[in-house]
């Protein structure tokens, strides 16, 4: 038998498995990584010297964008048209229906729209790296490392104060975001 439960937060019940809009998480995300190491088993092999001791690691992100944040101003009850467009001149969302707010007049604007969010954001980063045995319990360990490998572009979110002169539009990269960057090193492991 069915049971139809529900589960209330406030005032309004709302079934099981659905949470209202305020308790919704603000980016859903997605990390795979992966360690893949070669090896034929045979150590005194002169193959596995070239093919074997060699590691491959990889990380995958992605991010889905954040939901945008809109402080006091007059806008539109129903969410604005997104774009989709990055850059100075263009557009990330319609910005036509959004007034400044007139002087001591109450915000009554949503703080976010439940299908209107920023950029999404994906990275890969990998390394690649080799054991090779010197002698004894000596082995050497060059590694490589790229951090933002495709070297893509993750952009910031739009701007949502709607004073400035960039309102609704994206024009910077992700804070903390870099191109492409390469890391090496050598280690002596003893």
């Amino acid at each position: 038998a069915a049971s139809n439960s529900s589960v209330s937060f406030g005032a309004k019940p709302f079934g099981i498995g659905t949470r209202p809009p305020q308790y919704r998480p603000i980016i859903d995300r997605t990390r795979c990584a992966i360690v893949f190491g070669v090896s034929l088993g045979v150590a005194s092999h002169p193959l596995d010297a070239i093919v074997g001791g060699w590691e491959i690691a990889g990380i995958y992100r992605y991010e889905s964008g954040q939901y945008l944040r809109f402080n006091s101003m007059v806008a539109p009850s129903e969410s604005p048209k997104l774009i989709g467009e990055v850059g100075a001149g263009k557009y990330w969302f319609d910005t036509s229906a959004f007034r400044t707010l007139p002087a001591f007049t109450r915000r009554a604007n949503p703080w976010q729209y439940s299908d209107l969010k920023g950029p999404n954001y994906k990275n890969v980063d990998l390394a690649l790296s080799k054991r090779i045995p010197i002698r004894g319990n000596v082995t050497l360990n060059p590694r490589l490392e790229a951090y933002n490998l495709l070297n893509g572009m993750n952009w910031a979110v739009p701007s949502t104060t709607i004073t400035e002169s960039n309102f609704g539009q994206v024009v910077r990269q992700a804070d903390a975001y870099f191109g492409r960057q390469l890391q090496y090193t050598l280690r002596v492991i003893f």
